[in-house]
């Protein structure tokens, strides 16, 4: 369909299959809705595709055969990616050899950047992952070797460089539990939590840096809540009678 320039998915549509809009030569607007589980291979290949969408709900990339690829596959085009708050995963083969990207930023939110998600990306500067614990799949072609990879210290991001021998630069560094970043793990940390709880349970703006975000969220849900605060204090009680706290 090479007439069609734009299209909208609607919240409806849970899967999009292989190669459903390959070689529409002139789309260049594309709406993914949340509702979007499952995108098929090749399905945007061979468009002008210049920024996309990616929904919480997108948990997969079908590949029904070895010789399939991702969807924006070989995309010189696609250079502006954004990718949902709450989404929770990349999947697998997803920006596949889309040199056009040059950066990506990945939410705190983000836990798995599946096999060769930035594979072939010859283009990307630098990849920006908020999540110090993300699974990043453990292969040299995960992320693509011309990137800059941008996290915390420490976090699995660094990790990975270092695997690999990329440049890294840290966002800056966390003690899990000190979230007022004074050196030390007690019942201020966890009153600091309480206060931020407090105000996100009545709607207010939460004051919170990220990495006040992430010193806090120490049973690692995503959420900032009661039941941090709680470990804090049971960790700062077994420090005081000289226990070796640990956060299990």
């Amino acid at each position: 369909c090479t007439a069609l320039t734009e299209i909208e998915i609607p919240s409806s549509v849970t899967n999009i299959g292989c190669d459903a809009f390959k070689n529409c030569t002139n789309l260049e607007k594309l709406t993914l809705n949340e509702g979007l589980k499952t995108i098929g291979a090749n399905s945007f290949q061979s468009t002008k595709i210049s920024s996309v969408n990616i929904p919480s709900t997108l948990t997969a990339v079908n590949m029904p055969s070895y010789d399939d690829h991702g969807p924006f596959y070989k995309s010189t085009t696609l250079k502006e990616v954004t990718i949902a708050d709450n989404a929770a995963i990349i999947p697998d083969y997803l920006f596949e050899n889309c040199s056009g990207l040059e950066t990506i930023d990945i939410p705190y939110a983000v836990r798995t950047i599946g096999i060769s998600a930035f594979e072939g990306c010859t283009s990307l500067k630098d990849i920006t992952i908020h999540n110090p614990y993300c699974n990043i799949y453990n292969k040299n072609n995960t992320i693509s070797n011309s990137a800059t990879i941008k996290g915390y210290t420490p976090s699995t991001a660094k990790n990975y460089a270092q695997s690999y021998e990329r440049e890294f630069v840290s966002l800056g560094s966390f003690t899990l539990g000190d979230v007022n970043e004074d050196g030390s793990i007690n019942s201020s940390d966890a009153s600091k939590v309480l206060e931020e709880y407090a105000l996100i349970q009545t709607g207010a703006e939460p004051t919170f840096t990220e990495i006040q975000k992430i010193s806090a969220d120490v049973n690692k849900d995503y959420t900032i809540d009661s039941s941090d605060a709680s470990k804090i204090l049971a960790y700062y009680a077994d420090s005081s009678t000289g226990k070796t706290p640990t956060w299990d």
